[in-house]
């Protein structure tokens, strides 16, 4: 009897688990599924150096496109992402710093870069297509593939990353 406890214990642990897992990777289903159908070939780990491009779920490498999108924002006059726009069609005195930008949410940051997605940009040899050539793509699907690149990778519960409290 108490073997048969242990399994049933043992079983109740692994669906545990296997529910933590696939939560943590469902969070941003409709980013997940955008970035593995239409991203990965410039923004994953192993091809972004490649590619020029900044990787995903590494916020320190978009710091740059964002101290810019934000600038552009700006100049534009769209400040529905964040407080950090202002209203200008001069931005020269506009000084982002890293960590106002780091303050930033997955989902304010994916919407400073949203326009930048949509269009494309060329800056010397680095090159992203419009909509990174998903042209099926919606804004929203765009948004959360970009959100899904910029979020920080979570620590499930009892892997080396995780903290635990004694």
């Amino acid at each position: 009897m108490l073997q048969f406890i242990r399994v049933v214990s043992l079983g109740a642990l692994l669906n545990l688990s296997f529910i933590n897992i696939a939560t943590a990777d469902t969070e941003n289903a409709v980013g997940l599924k955008t970035y593995t159908s239409n991203c990965t070939t410039c923004h994953s780990k192993s091809m972004s150096q490649t590619m020029q491009a900044p990787a995903m779920q590494t916020p320190a490498a978009w710091t740059t496109y964002l101290v810019a999108a934000i600038k552009d924002a700006s100049k534009n006059n769209t400040t529905d992402c964040s407080s950090l726009t202002k209203s200008s069609s001069d931005t020269s005195g506009l000084n982002i710093t890293n960590d106002q930008v780091q303050t930033l949410t997955p989902q304010q940051k994916a919407c400073y870069l949203l326009p930048i997605a949509k269009t494309g940009k060329t800056t010397g040899s680095k090159v992203m297509p419009p909509k990174g050539n998903c042209t099926a793509c919606t804004d929203a699907e765009l948004q959360d593939a970009i959100s899904y690149m910029l979020s920080a990778p979570k620590a499930l519960p009892g892997s080396a990353g995780s903290k635990t409290s004694n």
